[in-house]
Formats: structure tokens, C-alpha cells, sequence
């Protein structure tokens, strides 16, 4: 039940979604496929009161390569989890639990005015960015191994709750719900040629236990972004 919390908690009050409005296409450069890998870095921080607390550390990554098909850009990356976590409560302590394991994920992205400015800072390390913004909307394509289900109805593994839907396989135990929420989308930018790195801290500042309700705070939470016009 206390895992369930977590999951539901940071649904709650998660950064706000990338909810900028889809724009139309810009008409260059060429519409190519693309390399993206994605890795956000994280470290979090809850406070339930008298019903308990918890923490997760972790990284979160994706890898793969997008075709652009009708209109969409489309394609498979590899995800992968790694977190640590812990929670106490009223019925006692889980953890610390790790947990790494890797799902094949099914990728769309659409075309967006720009960057969520609610939720994202970035900072540009190489390269040269384009006019050109994705929102990217993650489904499980592969089926990860499953654990017993608990008393609940969750399926919690080393202290951590897979994260599911009404229909499809569940996710891994993503940390932001851009990831993982069928409204959400992580916005990316494209590079005007070649290569570009960024890395985009989600909370202006990135440190220092930014609170973002009574009961979350991040502590940390960067993304390293590489995305590559492939010829």
C-alpha cells in the first residue's frame, strides 16, 4: 500500500505536464530519423506525515531511433530503470529495495511550439538547436518480468510498483510521469544539424529540495538530452 501511495502521490503532484499545444510542422530542415537518448537523474524526497515517509534515488534512461511516418515522428527505445527506494508508514518499512531492469518502449513525437517553461530550464552543452520541438509519448511495448501480486492488487518489486494501465503490459517504475501518464510528454528540441547536447533541470535552480507540494520534494532532478539527424 505504501508503494501504491508513492505512485499515486507524485501522479498527484508531479511537475506540470508537457501540455504545449501541437503546432504545425516547420517546413525544414528535411524530416529524417533521429537518435535520442534520454537520461534523467533524480533524487526524491516524501513526507506523509503521520502516515510515514520515503525516498527514491535513481536514474532513468531511453535509447532509440525515430522514423518520420505521416505526419509523426515514431519508433522503439530501450528504457531503463535503476532506483533505490525505501518508504515507512504505518505498516512498517520496505526497503531499501533496488531495482534495474530494461522494456522496450513505443515512442511518438509531435510537433510543438516550444519547451514547457512551468517545468523545464535548459542548457545547451554542444551543438546547435533547431526550431524544431517534439513532445514524446512513451507506451511499453515488451513485457518485463511480472512479481506476485500483493494483497492490494500491486505488483511491487523490491520496494518499487510497477505501473499500470487498463490495457497493454505494465511500465517499469519510471520516476517522472512524463514518462509513464497517457497525458503527459517529455519535450525535446532537435538540432538545427548533426548532434546536440543539452541537459534541462525541471525545477528552476534544480537543488535544494524545491517542494512542489507538503509531501514532495525533489532534491535533484537533471536531464542529459542527445538527439542526432541521421543522414
Amino acid at each position: 500500500m505504501a508503494t501504491r501511495c508513492l505512485w499515486l502521490l507524485f501522479l498527484a503532484t508531479s511537475i506540470p505536464l508537457a501540455n504545449a499545444q501541437t503546432a504545425a510542422p516547420p517546413t525544414s530542415p528535411a524530416k529524417g530519423p533521429i537518435r535520442i537518448s534520454i537520461k534523467n537523474e533524480y533524487t526524491v524526497d516524501l513526507n506523509f506525515g503521520p502516515l510515514g515517509g520515503g525516498g527514491r534515488i535513481g536514474t532513468d534512461e531511453a535509447k532509440g531511433v525515430l522514423e518520420w511516418q505521416d505526419g509523426e515522428y515514431v519508433g522503439t527505445v530501450t528504457a531503463t530503470v535503476d532506483s533505490n527506494q525505501t518508504i515507512t508508514g504505518l505498516i512498517g518499512k520496505c526497503g531499501p529495495g533496488h531495482y534495474k531492469q530494461s522494456q522496450e518502449l513505443t515512442v511518438v513525437g509531435r510537433d510543438v511550439d516550444d519547451f514547457n517553461s512551468l517545468s523545464q530550464s535548459v542548457t545547451y552543452n554542444s551543438g546547435s538547436a533547431g526550431n524544431e520541438h517534439l513532445s514524446l509519448k512513451f507506451k511499453p511495448k515488451t513485457a518485463i518480468p511480472l512479481p506476485t501480486r500483493g494483497d492490494n492488487g500491486d505488483l511491487n518489486v523490491a520496494c518499487h510498483t510497477l505501473i499500470e494501465r487498463p490495457q497493454g503490459f505494465p511500465f517499469l517504475p519510471l520516476n517522472d510521469t512524463r514518462w509513464t501518464a497517457p497525458e503527459g510528454g517529455y519535450i525535446i528540441v532537435l538540432p538545427a544539424t548533426g548532434v546536440l547536447n543539452y541537459t534541462d533541470d525541471q525545477l528552476a535552480g534544480g537543488q535544494g529540495g524545491d517542494a512542489l507540494s507538503p509531501v514532495f520534494n525533489v532534491y535533484n532532478s537533471r536531464w542529459t538530452i542527445e538527439v542526432e539527424r541521421l543522414p
